[in-house]
């Protein structure tokens, strides 16, 4: 009598089975020798690949249902066709694929690309090995290192993909230290102002634009001017800005380190100014717990 294993995965919504889909179905047979014992390392990497496949479809399926609202002016998003994009993880390469969702008021498009969605292209976990193999061996041992537990060459583990991944986390750990820096020797400020502003910005692919928000924090004794009946300028300022689909996470962080710098403690008054906006509001909201009080001006 023949055998056969099956391996399934399922998704279940609510106690109950929504979709299944077979990942592998092979004929079990006696082991011979150490190499047929268990799955070979490329079979082991497929039946990963085709979980991992059905698992990232599904959550974007449930991130085009959660996006039905228009962020910018409220109004219902529409289906607008759909789109492939690339997607990398530590042993296994994917393509899946976006529902594209627009505002027919504003023109406003949900990401519709994993780089527009988190900005890169690849894990988390594929880039901290990266630099930490990166940072250990030289760039091409370390894409060979790669090649050999992935059972091929990929593209995204080349030697230069490698060294840039850790020059940028080389980067990133210097721009910390450099901003922790200014903010322990920032002189403590009685009153700063905060603006937040936003707009749209059209990218290179026709049709499609991005929405960008910008926040400026300064001390109010930084505003002088050049000549008589000319506009004031700004002596000092710290900005932060951000065009990610974040829930605002980006722009929130880097305008509370903007106001640290510029010496935003739990005894400084704040007068924030924006437009109606409520993600401009959402930002000046995370300084409230970090400050005395809040002024809002409309």
């Amino acid at each position: 009598m023949s055998k056969i294993y099956r391996v399934l995965v399922q998704t279940v919504e609510n106690g109950e089975l929504t979709s299944e889909s077979i990942i592998v179905e092979d004929p079990l047979s006696a082991p011979t020798n150490c190499l047929d014992f268990s799955l070979e390392l490329t079979k082991q990497i497929n039946l990963l690949q085709k979980i991992q496949d059905h698992i990232l479809n599904e959550k974007l399926v449930i991130l085009s249902k959660k996006n039905k609202l228009c962020p910018c002016c409220e109004h219902k998003l529409i289906r607008s066709g759909k789109q492939k994009s690339t997607y990398h993880d530590v042993l296994t390469d994917h393509e899946v694929t976006f529902i594209r969702l627009k505002c027919t008021n504003c023109g406003y498009e949900a990401p519709c690309t994993v780089r527009s969605l988190l900005g890169v292209v690849q894990s988390g976990e594929l880039q901290r090995i990266q630099s930490e193999l990166g940072g250990k061996h030289s760039f091409r041992e370390a894409e060979d290192i790669f090649d050999t537990f992935s059972a091929k060459p990929r593209a995204i583990n080349n030697h230069d993909r490698i060294k840039k991944v850790a020059e940028s986390l080389g980067t990133s750990l210097s721009n910390i230290a450099k901003e922790e820096r200014e903010m322990i020797k920032a002189e403590e400020a009685e009153q700063l102002i905060v603006n937040v502003d936003g707009g749209h910005v059209k990218t290179i692919e026709e049709g499609r634009s991005i929405e960008a928000m910008t926040s400026v924090v300064y001390r109010p004794e930084n505003v002088v001017y050049n000549k008589k009946e000319t506009r004031r300028h700004l002596t000092s300022k710290n900005c932060a800005a951000s065009a990610n689909d974040d829930n605002q996470q980006e722009i929130i962080s880097s305008t509370i380190i903007a106001a640290l710098k510029q010496g935003l403690t739990i005894n400084t008054e704040i007068t924030a100014l924006c437009d109606g906006a409520k993600n401009r509001w959402n930002v000046v909201d995370a300084l409230e717990p970090l400050s005395k009080s809040i002024t809002r001006i409309l």
